[in-house]
């Protein structure tokens, strides 16, 4: 009787440690289909990871800690695009790690491994967010690659372009 109440009282314990301690990332919360707004404004969660802004995070990830408001150090870079699926414009909006000063690319790249844009991205800091409208009335319906590199770090995010 003393074993069994001995098992269920550490199967409790270690089930109320998981419900009440202090977790990252809540995975009762995560709803990839929650609508956020696509305010740039980036921050970086107790997971390490940086997110588009706070309602992400919160809602779309489930993380319950922001570490830093802005990218997370080790990230040294990250990048949001809409919308995707785009037609004829695509808004691209960069953030850089507070301390870091750098030069990066920005590329578009086809299915097929083509750079079909390609801009160098000078003096790139966290004191002067970047943001662009890429033009994208010159690249036919498809699956492309925007890729940004700069300090070390590469992110690659997938979008399609279409046309009516």
């Amino acid at each position: 009787m003393r074993y069994l109440l001995g098992i269920i009282l550490l199967v409790f314990g270690m089930n109320a440690n998981a419900q009440f301690g202090n977790q990252c990332i809540d995975s009762n919360r995560v709803n990839p289909f929650y609508a956020c707004n696509q305010f740039f404004d980036p921050v970086c969660g107790c997971d390490g990871e940086t997110y588009t802004n706070e309602c992400e995070s919160y809602n779309q990830a489930g993380v319950n800690t922001i570490i830093v408001d802005g990218v997370c150090p080790l990230q040294k870079l990250y990048f949001d695009i809409w919308p995707n699926p785009a037609r004829a414009v695509l808004q691209f909006n960069l953030g850089i790690a507070e301390g870091i000063e750098l030069d990066a690319t920005l590329q578009i790249i086809d299915v097929f491994g083509n750079i079909v844009y390609f801009k160098l991205l000078n003096n790139l800091s966290s004191d002067f967010p970047y943001n662009e409208s890429l033009n994208l009335s010159g690249l036919d319906t498809g699956v492309y690659f925007l890729m940004v590199s700069g300090g070390g770090v590469a992110r690659i995010e997938k979008f399609v372009k279409f046309s009516i």
